[in-house]
């Protein structure tokens, strides 16, 4: 997934905020920020492609879910035969 202009603004924003300024986590991203702008990596909503899913947070955790839902249902097995 490309990374959004907006994205680098809003943590460089909150590491500003939380006086992180100097740091090597702001010196990093301030320095990927210009690679990707200098080389045409940066995404820019206005040309996504709309058909193209982006992935979620939920996308990513719907293996978690679905074993949890697994769990679930082996826990409710045991506590109806009376084993644990």
């Amino acid at each position: 997934m490309r990374p959004f202009p907006k994205d680098f603004d809003r943590r460089l924003a909150t590491l500003s905020r939380r006086g992180h300024e100097g740091t090597e986590g702001l010196r990093r991203l301030t320095e990927v920020r210009a690679y990707v702008t200098d080389n045409g990596l940066m995404a820019r909503r206005d040309h996504c492609d709309p058909a193209e899913p982006m992935s979620t947070r939920w996308r990513s955790n719907q293996g978690d879910t679905q074993r949890q839902r697994a769990q679930e249902a082996q826990r409710m097995r045991y506590r109806e035969r009376g084993e644990r």
